[in-house]
């Protein structure tokens, strides 16, 4: 996948001007463009829909709240992303729902699958990786980042954004099992 451009383009900069002016309609267009990779990242991240449907709207509410305090945004995309991950850190770190990776069971499935019955065995094996490797696998895999964006985003080195990458597919693979390992 492509990596994602993060910077702010300059009609979203038009749209951030009118939001500052009170216009909801250029706020819906921007929360049109990012609702569904934010929730996707919450829900990803977090494992649980409900909790996703009821937290991820409060990225928004920050962001409109940012615009109207008139910051600056170099990336529309990166500032939400960074409130979902430090909400979904609190909300995790809070839950203690990590498990460590030694602690991570196979799980159970048939060998008769398709790719609807892989989807919830993923989405499932996603939740039992460690937070920081389960976030730069999504960020990798899912939303396209480079390893350089990763690392800039995540405030940490290259190769440590090398190394939980690799870390989240080996563990991917070893709790999938045989049948569905050769996709990782």
């Amino acid at each position: 996948m492509a990596a994602r451009t993060l910077n702010t383009t300059p009609q979203e900069q038009r749209l951030i001007n009118e939001i500052r002016e009170g216009n909801q309609r250029a706020f819906k267009i921007l929360f049109d463009r990012y609702r569904v990779p934010i929730y996707r990242y919450y829900e990803m991240m977090l494992g649980d829909r409900v909790v996703a449907e009821d937290v991820y709207q409060e990225t928004f509410v920050a962001f409109y709240s940012a615009c109207q305090r008139e910051e600056h945004f170099h990336s529309i995309h990166g500032y939400l992303l960074a409130v979902a991950r430090n909400q979904c850190l609190n909300h995790l770190r809070n839950k203690k729902q990590t498990v460590p990776i030694e602690d991570v069971y196979e799980l159970q499935y048939e060998d008769n699958h398709n790719l609807n019955d892989i989807k919830p065995i993923l989405y499932e094996a996603l939740q039992k990786l460690p937070a920081q490797y389960r976030e730069a696998f999504l960020l990798f895999e899912i939303e396209g980042y480079s390893y350089s964006e990763i690392a800039e985003y995540c405030d940490i080195g290259m190769n440590t954004v090398r190394n939980r990458i690799f870390r989240a597919k080996k563990s991917l693979r070893n709790i999938l099992g045989p049948d569905i390992r050769e996709n990782f």
